[in-house]
């Protein structure tokens, strides 16, 4: 599973950005101690979590408690196919964290 991980304030900071988006990586590592979260990857305005599939609810929940973080998106990886087809619209579940569910 794949997690797109959006942060909030941190993206309007200045030159010093990446001295806060890293402190952010650090964080979750954190949270995530313990579990086998594989790859954290750290890009400007997000961040992306790869996992197996069985650690994603505990990952969810663990993800919650970390400061900062605006929204996360679970997404899966889907085989491309060979002939394109018309886009279906359809919404992703969006897990907001302070908001209940």
């Amino acid at each position: 599973m794949i997690f797109v991980v959006h942060y909030a304030e941190l993206g309007i900071k200045g030159r010093n950005r990446t001295v806060f988006e890293s402190r952010l990586v650090s964080n979750i590592r954190e949270q995530l101690k313990g579990l086998d979260a594989a790859k954290i990857r750290r890009r400007t305005g997000l961040i992306r979590l790869e996992c197996p599939d069985a650690s994603a609810p505990e990952i969810t929940r663990r993800l919650l408690n970390v400061a900062g973080l605006a929204t996360i998106l679970p997404c899966t990886r889907v085989e491309s196919n060979s002939k394109p087809s018309s886009p279906s619209p359809s919404r992703g579940s969006r897990i907001r964290p302070g908001a209940s569910a």
